[in-house]
């Protein structure tokens, strides 16, 4: 089975590393792979976010095949770490002592 949909070949090295099934996961994600590596990662994805949000607008989100599942996905850790990129140019907001090893337990999103 494919790990992506047609036309998204391109982002098959960031499959393993960043499809994270929760923000956990994504949080914690960030901060194994540092400053250089979300860059790489947002510089790869980032030109692609409007191609994977069409895409995943065709699909139904009650039965989502995998690999749209893992565009979806990737999608999300984008949305994780473009703060870090575009606004903080650091992992957290400078000048808090954030801790990675914080967990997060709750979000807004119903369970």
């Amino acid at each position: 089975m494919a790990l992506l949909p047609d036309g998204f070949a391109d982002l098959l090295p960031f499959v393993a590393q960043w499809a994270k099934d929760d923000v956990q996961e994504r949080h914690r994600q960030r901060f194994a792979a540092g400053m250089d590596g979300v860059q790489a990662f947002y510089d790869a994805l980032a030109p692609r976010a409007t191609d994977m949000m069409a895409y995943l607008d065709t699909v139904p989100l009650d039965d989502m095949p995998e690999e749209a599942a893992n565009l979806y996905k990737l999608l999300m850790a984008l949305a994780h770490v473009t703060l870090s990129v575009e606004h903080h140019g650091e992992l957290a907001p400078p000048g808090t002592a954030f801790n990675p090893a914080v967990q997060i337990v709750r979000g807004p999103a119903p369970a």
